[in-house]
């Protein structure tokens, strides 16, 4: 039995069913499965499966991640990725491992082989970053 097998077997914690639209930022401490419409933000402490009809537009960060539908965003994982025949995602993707079927397609940058760091539940705050970025330009110049 292959890992996708084994994944596809586990009733999901929480479900976002077909038809259901969110929107805002997600904390998932559970497993997850979308089937619906979800727009934001998906941080998870454990696996997130979106399924062939789920569409999301939102970077997520979570342990694994199977996609067989559309992700418009960064996804991120600490395992594995697992990218179904019919999976488009749009924007970069980062992993420990990556597991590709044939006919999906990835729109972004791939970086796999070390595992990002497990997210903190926090969303980013990417103008504390780089003030300059937020049009803030910094102390004068001396």
């Amino acid at each position: 039995m292959s890992d996708r097998d084994a994944a596809s077997r586990v009733r999901p914690d929480v479900a976002l069913a077909e038809g259901t639209r969110f929107q805002g930022l997600l904390v998932l401490t559970r497993s997850a499965r979308i089937d619906g419409h979800l727009r934001g933000e998906v941080c998870a402490d454990d696996a997130v499966e979106i399924g062939a009809k789920g569409i999301v537009e939102a970077d997520l960060d979570a342990s694994e991640i199977s996609i067989d539908g559309k992700v418009k965003g960064d996804v991120v994982a600490r395992g594995a990725i697992v990218l179904g025949r019919e999976s488009r995602v749009l924007g970069d993707v980062v992993a420990a491992k990556l597991r590709m079927a044939e006919g999906a397609r990835i729109d972004g940058r791939v970086r796999c082989g070390t595992p990002p760091p497990a997210p903190t539940g926090e969303p980013p705050d990417s103008h504390a970053a780089n003030p300059t970025e937020s049009g803030d330009p910094g102390p004068p110049a001396s």
